[in-house]
């Protein structure tokens, strides 16, 4: 609730005043979207690093946490590496974690890497498509829109 309503200072204090939240993946995961709607790359990877080594569940919505800060300018090594997160966790197949990746591959011009990532994806959504045809345009390449369809 706290992090919904941008009280993320708050939510993390209720987070460390429970025992119970430093076992349950959806604790992590409502203050990982909490930073990651803030843009606080750092609090983000220090949370994760602390999930891991607690050996809290990784999930899908841990990894859609992870990566939304990466589409930030700058972030794309901590992408990259998230992306490498999401494979070892077999996560990165999933359609939104897939759509996360791709529209952060694009929006950081590595149109390459989201042709690649978009080649991959066992099942294309209309977000799938319009992440990579958005990526195309912002890229100056949208002749290469006609080559997707």
């Amino acid at each position: 609730m706290y992090g919904k309503c941008s009280l993320i200072d708050n939510a993390r204090q209720v987070f460390d005043e429970n025992p119970q939240s430093r076992k349950l993946t959806v604790c992590y995961n409502s203050l990982l979207s909490g930073y990651a709607l803030k843009s606080r790359v750092k609090d983000v990877v220090v949370l994760f690093c602390e999930m891991r080594g607690l050996g809290v569940e990784i999930n899908g919505v841990t990894m859609l946490g992870l990566v939304q800060p990466c589409g930030i300018p700058g972030n794309l090594g901590l992408g990259m590496c998230v992306h490498g997160f999401c494979v070892k966790f077999g996560l990165d197949m999933d359609s939104s974690v897939g759509n996360c990746l791709l529209t952060m591959y694009v929006k950081s011009g590595e149109i390459d890497c989201g042709r690649k990532l978009f080649n991959e994806m066992p099942r294309k959504g209309l977000i799938t498509w319009n992440a990579m045809i958005n990526g195309y345009a912002q890229n100056g390449l949208a002749n290469n829109v006609f080559g997707t369809l």
